[in-house]
């Protein structure tokens, strides 16, 4: 109605732009309710779609449709949805970052990297608490280019390109809520810019005020994490284990990389929430206890890590393609030999 982001008439940056504007797509010709659930449906088999068409792209279909099915079966991920969070939205462009970085390895589709630049730039705006983890994934994957290519990186056209969409996006944001939040202060100016001033708060807290208690509960999210993962990695471990003997890979370091990530910065945003929200909270709102740290993982904390599912069965994909790429030409070798 008025075109902005009001909380009880106040301007907010605790939301990130781009999945408002995707809800409000629905509200301008539906009722409210049932705008929410089409919008629901839509943007959930949206993300499942887009994990089966990129993993089928890159894989084949058999691939595709395991990845698909470790997704549509995690419990939190289908708990997200229907209380109409945006992960299937974060999902899909995370996806989409990786699948066209990927992609853009070949020096045919070296022009894909843009496309990973806007993806990357829409996934900046597409959740406020996970807005910095796209800024990181971009450096990262910006460092990662440069390792493998050098100073050549800043005269390939199509990098900077990606570079400059990214940064237009993200500026754009940014330039709101310096205008709406900053006192012109030094200090103003850093709290003003931050995407979401909730988890600026939580993070905060829980260093300045107990960093001790965040560094406990951090080593303590990583064993629940590392429970939550096992399964997956036992599914997939013949051929993950192989990638460490290959992680030089350009490919494979990449995919490396997208698995790490999401799940450090999920550690990070999980145990600061946990640390703050339980300084807060009357108790008759908490549901984070420290004794209840189990419940955390399975309701909030995964929503920050599941997307590394998709990644990690990348990389299973990934080692059986070199693997059967380093037999053929074995064996070309062989007969090579063999006919002299």
């Amino acid at each position: 109605m008025n075109q902005e982001f009001i909380i009880d008439g106040l301007f907010t940056h605790h939301y990130g732009p781009l999945y408002p504007v995707y809800l409000a797509l629905f509200y301008t010709v539906l009722p409210l309710h049932l705008g929410t659930q089409i919008a629901i449906q839509i943007i959930f088999l949206l993300s499942i779609g887009t994990v089966l068409i990129t993993t089928k792209n890159l894989y084949g279909l058999i691939p595709a449709l395991l990845s698909s099915v470790l997704i549509v079966t995690s419990p939190t991920f289908l708990f997200a949805t229907s209380r109409n969070y945006s992960e299937p939205m974060v999902l899909i462009l995370y996806i989409l970052t990786i699948f066209f970085i990927l992609e853009s390895l070949n020096p045919k589709k070296s022009n894909r990297i843009i496309l990973a630049g806007l993806f990357a730039g829409l996934g900046f705006l597409s959740k406020s608490g996970l807005s910095y983890f796209f800024v990181l994934t971009g450096c990262a994957g910006f460092l990662w280019r440069f390792y493998y290519m050098k100073w050549r990186v800043f005269k390939n056209r199509n990098y900077l390109i990606a570079i400059a969409i990214f940064l237009g996006l993200a500026l754009t944001w940014t330039a709101r809520n310096l205008n709406h939040f900053w006192d012109g202060t030094l200090i103003g100016l850093f709290s003003a810019v931050q995407p979401s001033q909730y988890l600026n708060e939580a993070i905060n807290y829980s260093f300045i005020n107990d960093l001790g208690s965040f560094l406990i509960q951090f080593c303590f999210f990583i064993s629940l994490i590392t429970i939550y993962l096992m399964p997956y990695v036992w599914i997939l471990s013949p051929n993950v284990r192989k990638a460490i003997n290959i992680i030089r890979n350009e490919r494979i370091s990449c995919i490396v990389m997208s698995i790490g990530l999401p799940i450090i910065i999920g550690l990070v945003m999980g145990s600061a929430l946990f640390i703050f929200e339980n300084e807060w909270m009357p108790d008759y709102w908490i549901t984070y206890y420290p004794v209840s740290q189990v419940r955390y993982l399975t309701s909030s904390l995964i929503r920050y890590i599941f997307i590394a599912i998709v990644p990690l069965s990348w990389l299973a994909y990934e080692v059986t393609n070199i693997n059967k790429d380093a037999s053929k030409t074995n064996l070309q070798k062989r007969l090579a030999n063999k006919n002299r």
